[in-house]
């Protein structure tokens, strides 16, 4: 019997975020493995083009190692697993009963998150996006839109987003993110805290706005009420994907921008379909 496994973080911080919340690529055997065989070492590796990926499971008390050895299309695991054994070729899994993982947060993290959710109900926003063509709706139109969700409909607001780094074979591209607005009822944490904690409020969040990144994501496994903004030019992208592993993803409304825009009617659309 192999005494060391690995279990597989593949694709952008998306994907991770989906495959580990959902317990999928045997994610919800990670608890019962430890506990059956406690003598067993397992290990997280990614292949993945987000740096973000350690902080979604550098937390989980029944994970030994974690390595990020970023982004190829092949999903090089094999290369990097040396003496570890996939997870699935491990013959562990017969008689185990699987479980969805949880989101594991250190102690600070955990008070940053509690304050905001037991600050009252909220609505997320995450502007940004790894692929800087997918945010088409600019920074500077988010302030009256959370001024109205603040002031006329009486919610918080979360702002989520930090610098980006995203990883391939080849080069590291950063993408920073910034957001400098602030007002009460508002909670700026763009750069402010790590993934795991905006997942975290993602997940307790009366509402999520959105681009096509990574948090969105969050919000569709949740099963959260979302806007998802995009450009039409993703339109049949995003219905691939939707059609395939995606296709569970709560109640989610579609708002397509390109080209020259009103961004009072813009503002209107998106607080009519968020409310």
């Amino acid at each position: 019997m192999t005494d060391k496994v690995y279990f597989r973080l593949g694709g952008g911080f998306g994907d991770i975020i989906r495959t580990y919340l959902r317990g999928e690529h045997y994610w919800n055997y990670l608890k019962p493995l430890k506990e059956k065989y406690p003598h067993v070492k397992t290990k997280a590796i990614g292949c993945c083009h987000n740096t973000q990926v350690i902080e979604m499971v550098q937390h989980n008390p029944y994970l030994d190692f974690i390595e990020n050895y970023g982004w190829t299309l092949e999903g090089d695991y094999e290369k990097h697993a040396k003496d570890y054994t996939w997870i699935h070729d491990a013959k562990l899994l017969q008689g185990l009963s699987p479980e969805l993982p949880k989101l594991y947060l250190s102690d600070e993290d955990h008070k940053i998150a509690n304050d905001i959710i037991h600050a009252g109900p909220y609505i997320a926003i995450h502007p940004f996006a790894g692929l800087p063509d997918r945010i088409v709706l600019p920074i500077d139109k988010y302030p009256p839109l959370i001024d109205t969700l603040i002031d006329k409909h009486g919610y918080n607001v979360v702002v989520l987003g930090g610098t980006h780094g995203r990883i391939n074979q080849k080069t590291m591209q950063i993408y920073p993110e910034s957001f400098k607005y602030q007002r009460k009822g508002l909670f700026n944490l763009v750069g402010q805290t790590n993934g795991a904690v905006s997942v975290k409020l993602v997940r307790k969040c009366t509402r999520f706005i959105g681009t096509w990144s990574c948090y969105i994501c969050a919000a569709w496994v949740s099963g959260k009420h979302s806007v998802m903004i995009a450009a039409p030019r993703h339109r049949k992208r995003l219905g691939q994907v939707f059609s395939s592993h995606w296709a569970k993803r709560g109640d989610c409304r579609e708002i397509y921008l390109e080209g020259k825009q009103d961004w009072d009617q813009i503002r209107g659309r998106i607080i009519k379909e968020i409310l």
